[in-house]
């Protein structure tokens, strides 16, 4: 009877915890679900305030297409080529970041091979912005897995960002990952 209730109030703060951030995950399951444009550039728009981001004029070969095995988004890179970033961008509300001691996104993902990525939190200052890596990085090895990506905020940046941007950015001249659900929670 125990770990029912202790599972329970788990399960009860997690949601609690994703509630910030309803509009946000919204998008990003619109994102994950909606068939990418035919014209891929170096900037795909895939649902407001979430993108795709190459190095734009490099010779990248990439697809990004509706995952094969169940409704999800397939980002593979079959040659990185000069591209100095491969990136997932997801813009975060501010105000309902302002106090938050952490973003934690719980990725349900498939891995061909090994995909992995830098979590990184982009602070836009007033003339500037700012990068801070500081989680360890994510790597999803061959199959299916989910994971947890924990995004430690800065509280004197928090406080001066006009917005924030949670970024993963991938390391690696090829990979292949189908992303199945993306969930962001605050802690």
């Amino acid at each position: 009877m125990m770990q029912t209730s202790i599972l329970a109030k788990l399960i009860s703060e997690l949601e609690e915890a994703a509630a910030p951030f309803a509009d946000l995950n919204q998008l990003t399951q619109m994102a994950l679900s909606a068939k990418p444009a035919e014209e891929i550039s170096s900037h795909v728009e895939l649902a407001r305030g979430i993108r795709v981001d190459v190095q734009p004029d490099s010779k990248i070969e990439f697809k990004l297409e509706q995952a094969q095995e169940e409704t999800g988004l397939r980002l593979c890179v079959e040659d990185r080529a000069d591209s100095k970033w491969i990136s997932i961008n997801f813009l975060v509300p501010i105000a309902q970041a302002k106090d938050a001691r952490y973003i934690v996104s719980l990725i349900d993902a498939h891995s061909k091979g090994m995909t992995a990525f830098r979590p990184c939190v982009r602070y836009h200052l007033e003339e500037r912005f700012v990068d801070r890596f500081n989680s360890p990085l994510t790597v999803f090895t061959d199959g299916r897995s989910e994971q947890f990506v924990i995004h430690k905020m800065e509280e004197e940046l928090l406080q001066e960002a006009r917005n924030i941007e949670v970024i993963w950015f991938f390391d690696g001249t090829k990979f292949d990952l189908s992303l199945f659900a993306i969930e962001h929670i605050k802690v």
